[in-house]
């Protein structure tokens, strides 16, 4: 059954820990597994927005694949300009910044229902892989964690247009 934001179920959450170092050991050991190290692709890979700005990082994060294809993933302080992480964090502190749905339907349906019930009714951050779209929604206010709207689609198309504006700006 599908809920009111077009899912059917939690995807992923999102921790931010001013110590990747120390939250790989002590949930390496809860989880018993080994954490998978990962970094965030650069910009012309996949690239991302926050509050409309072009965003200039690239992150080391690890993460666990739990069970029901549930990711646990975890970022570091990292950069602190243009990370959303690290905005988190210095506002919030550690622990969970996000929890991650995949949506069927448009993206806009989910921030019109989360609009509802919550002040913010746009992304602040938005982010383009190959095949996803992942949007970052400050409902911190209302939940104590902010969402994560994600769909899959093609963005190869959308991905070189926005390389192509960004080389002809001089920015890339």
């Amino acid at each position: 059954e599908q809920v009111k934001i077009g899912t059917t179920g939690l995807k992923q959450v999102c921790m931010v820990t001013w110590s990747l170092e120390k939250a790989e050991k002590v949930w390496s050991a809860i989880l018993g597994m080994p954490a998978e190290h990962l970094r965030t692709p650069p910009w012309t890979e996949v690239p991302s927005f926050t509050e409309g700005k072009a965003d200039d990082f690239c992150e080391d994060f690890i993460l666990f694949r739990l069970e029901n294809d549930v990711i646990l993933e975890i970022f570091g302080p990292g950069n602190p300009n243009g990370n959303p992480w690290r905005r988190y964090l210095e506002e919030h502190g550690e622990g969970v910044m996000n929890l991650a749905f995949y949506v069927d339907e448009d993206r806009r349906l989910a921030y019109d229902a989360i609009g509802t019930v919550c002040g913010a009714k746009e992304p602040y951050h938005e982010g383009f892989y190959p095949d996803c779209t992942y949007t970052f929604v400050d409902t911190y206010p209302e939940l104590g964690v902010q969402l994560n709207i994600k769909r899959c689609e093609d963005n190869r198309e959308k991905i070189r247009q926005i390389n192509a504006a960004a080389q002809e700006k001089g920015k890339v």
